[in-house]
């Protein structure tokens, strides 16, 4: 049974329900949740405000846009007889994709690909992946990064870096790219700009002290320093592990040297867990 079969049978039970007293209502009830999980997830998807589009209102808006396309196709028969199956979640979501002004077929190709990836593998994805926030490649792209499960899985399938620019879908030459935690996603020049367009508009909307430039100087010196404390530290650390080792074992043949280097790991370890609890301690 397709979706205008479901939809005209829960109509024709929902008046008997109404109207008939000790009404078997099983088939009706499988129905009502069948109909109810997909309003949520239209709702969900597009951010509708359930005051101004409630379930009975979809519902009866379903209904008649139903009875209009038989009419058109010329009787109830045309419409039941059809093999059309109904759109998918990734279907409905794919109608609502913001390419973000590029006309190149890629952009939106890259973006199905990686929905349907995730729907094909039963992958248990956010809502994210499927509502309207993740409208257009960037914000994709965002939500796979920030993810690092979701980023492992479409990586691995080959399905991140294709050598395209998810956003103006130009030829990557792989210098260019977002970064988060390690997690790459490769872009072109003019989607470097058209993201840093948006993220500058969206910063700008929400008066923020310090302009969206200033604020982009100071992350990328806060990035700066904090690699080279950090590698300054693990110098210290190195340096520690391997005096103290020296000290104890002395070494003076190939298995005290042996011995040296594996406890020189072992204090390794030790000190970089006693840095990392003393920060902690401090900075909690």
């Amino acid at each position: 049974m397709d979706f205008g079969q479901k939809l005209k049978r829960f109509v024709e039970l929902k008046k008997l329900y109404n109207s008939t007293p000790n009404f078997n209502s099983s088939e009706y009830e499988i129905l009502e949740e069948y109909f109810s999980k997909t309003y949520m997830q239209l709702r969900l998807r597009n951010a509708i405000d359930p005051k101004n589009y409630s379930f009975g209102s979809w519902i009866e808006k379903e209904y008649k846009q139903l009875v209009e396309i038989e009419e058109l196709l010329g009787g109830s028969e045309a419409i039941l007889n059809s093999n059309s199956p109904y759109e998918s979640e990734l279907e409905l979501h794919m109608e609502s994709f913001d390419n973000l002004n590029f006309s190149n077929p890629k952009v939106y190709n890259w973006h199905k690909s990686i929905l349907e990836a995730l729907e094909n593998d039963r992958y248990e994805m956010s809502t994210f992946y499927f509502t309207g926030e993740n409208k257009n490649n960037k914000t994709l792209m965002e939500g796979i990064a920030l993810k690092g499960e979701t980023y492992n899985f479409l990586n691995s399938k080959g399905l991140i870096n294709t050598g395209i620019c998810p956003i103006s879908g130009e030829k990557t030459n792989n210098t260019i790219n977002y970064n988060i935690y390690g997690r790459k996603v490769y872009l072109s020049q003019i989607g470097l700009e058209v993201c840093n367009k948006i993220d500058r508009n969206e910063w700008n909307k929400e008066k923020h002290s310090v302009d969206y430039d200033t604020f982009q100087d100071l992350k990328q010196q806060t990035r700066k320093k904090t690699k080279s404390q950090v590698q300054l530290i693990t110098l210290i650390i190195l340096v520690l592990a391997l005096t103290a080792s020296w000290v104890i074992l002395s070494p003076s043949g190939f298995f005290s040297f042996l011995g040296f280097i594996c406890l020189s790991v072992v204090f390794l370890y030790v000190f970089a867990w006693l840095f990392n609890l003393i920060f902690d301690m401090f900075y909690k």
